[in-house]
């Protein structure tokens, strides 16, 4: 019996919530036409079902993929991070992105630079690009919005908070806490206070939305629970 409780108990807190791609969709864009896949916090994430990745990508069809950083690890490999890049480019579509705290520091970073600008990838920060008929605009890692757009892409939510531009501000970084509780979510995450305002998903502000992915990907420790990992469709 034990070993039984045992097993359940790995497969609810380890393999289920690293093995399940969950979808979530956010249909805020105000019929702009545009289907944007949003992804975050890879971690070259040897767990990730890229299976599952690519039969999302095959039912959504997205118009353009945002990547909010941390694609790589500080103390990881790079082999998964490459083929999800490769998924990625086969898809012909446009691939905006940021860099995360991990992309800082990472003895891949450059490798990540340059397979990110072989597939024409463009990096957001501190310019604005249009997309259909949204533009688009990003900054780096502890920085802020330095011009208007309507969708700004970042990593750290708590930098969403500064400037003065309105939009929707598009983050990760906080993987959810990882580890939720009912009721209460999660107790932490990286730069904000315990108990932490900023979690996962959707905060209207009044000036700014602030949308954030508890992303694909952990660090320090496989570890989720009440959180599997995910993909932001945005309509």
């Amino acid at each position: 019996m034990y070993p039984f409780v045992f097993l359940i108990c790995v497969f609810l807190i380890w393999l289920y919530p690293q093995k399940y791609l969950k979808v979530k969709t956010y249909d805020i864009l105000e019929n702009k036409g545009e289907v944007f896949l949003v992804l975050s916090d890879m971690h070259n994430n040897c767990l990730l079902p890229f299976s599952s990745f690519e039969r999302i990508i095959k039912k959504e069809k997205p118009s353009a993929f945002l990547l909010l950083g941390d694609l790589i690890d500080r103390n990881g490999g790079y082999k998964n991070t490459k083929r999800l890049l490769d998924i990625i480019h086969k898809q012909k579509v446009p691939v905006y992105f940021v860099r995360g705290n991990h992309e800082i520091s990472s003895p891949y970073k450059d490798q990540l630079q340059e397979d990110l600008k072989a597939m024409g990838a463009l990096c957001l920060e501190n310019i604005i690009t249009s997309q259909g008929e949204l533009l688009l605009s990003g900054f780096a890692y502890r920085k802020q919005a330095e011009t208007r757009a309507d969708i700004y892409l970042c990593h750290n939510p708590m930098d969403a908070l500064k400037g003065d531009f309105p939009g929707l501000y598009l983050a990760g970084h906080t993987h959810g806490g990882m580890v939720r509780f009912p009721i209460i979510g999660t107790f932490y995450v990286p730069d904000q206070e315990y108990f932490p305002k900023y979690q996962k998903g959707l905060y209207e502000l009044s000036d700014r939305k602030i949308l954030i992915t508890s992303g694909i990907g952990n660090t320090f420790l496989p570890l989720r629970f009440l959180n599997p990992i995910e993909v932001m469709i945005l309509r």
